[in-house]
């Protein structure tokens, strides 16, 4: 009930889940004083405990859409595409090409039109311009003052780390990719095929959609990784720190 109020959910499967679910609260009490008065009555009883099964099954799969999405029990044969990215053709733009393809693989699950977390849509272009209730995603241009790229960057403990721990986590080309995209201008109309061989731009956008075939070896550090106190008390307005992914120790260090 109470996520009920915060709107980020699909209406309607919200309204048939939240229903279903008290009815089955009302019926399991009503199973309690019928077994203490119609106890041999086995005709009330059944039909009583039916009720209370269908609407619990029901109840239980509209609250699974919501959280996992409607097709979640959809058990299809066929085999998924092995590459995550669309072919790239001469109308395709960066974000088609690489950023939207991403961002529906570890973002839309929590982030989508039946599930809005943080009142956030991320499914596609225009609903992600929209941001969500905290602020706009991202500012165009400046990566370095977009919640994106902020929540990315913080601890994978962190409570406002996005994805959030237990989810599948971007790898550090997938950060560099939204942080040259924002900085070109964060939009959905720059071409692929525009860009310039040189183009940082470019060159992480190929590396990412050609490094999903290509086992990566992790990059290992002698160090271990700062406190994330120590490196609050280090950060000032001339100063910033930032880890330079959730799984490294490496961190960046910009000054003013």
């Amino acid at each position: 009930l109470f996520l009920a109020s915060g709107g980020e959910y699909d209406e309607q499967l919200l309204f048939k889940h939240k229903w279903l679910s008290i009815g089955v609260a009302i019926l399991s009490n009503l199973q309690l004083y019928l077994f203490q008065w119609q106890g041999d009555n086995r005709k009330i009883w059944t039909a009583i405990i039916s009720s209370s099964t269908i609407l619990m099954i029901t109840g239980s799969h509209f609250g699974g859409a919501l959280t996992h999405g409607e097709d979640f029990l959809t058990f299809s044969q066929e085999e998924k595409a092995t590459s995550q990215f669309p072919p790239i053709s001469a109308e395709s733009t960066v974000f088609d090409a690489a950023v939207g393809p991403i961002i529906a693989n570890k973002c839309s699950s929590c982030h989508n039109a039946s599930k809005k977390k943080g009142g956030l849509d991320m499914s596609d272009f225009v609903s992600l311009s929209k941001g969500g209730k905290t602020a706009a995603l991202f500012v165009a241009g400046d990566p370095d003052k977009s919640l994106l790229i902020e929540r990315i960057l913080l601890s994978l403990d962190d409570k406002k780390h996005m994805p959030p721990k237990g989810k599948a986590q971007l790898t550090p080309d997938e950060m560099m990719l939204f942080t040259k995209w924002i900085e070109n201008g964060g939009n959905n109309t720059s071409l692929y095929h525009s860009l310039e061989e040189n183009d940082s731009l470019k060159i992480i956008t190929d590396k990412v959609r050609v490094i999903e075939t290509i086992t990566e070896s992790t990059k290992t550090y002698s160090f271990k990784a700062a406190s994330p106190d120590v490196i609050e008390s280090l950060n000032s307005p001339f100063r910033r720190i930032l880890p330079i992914s959730a799984n490294s120790p490496a961190i960046s260090v910009k000054f003013f």
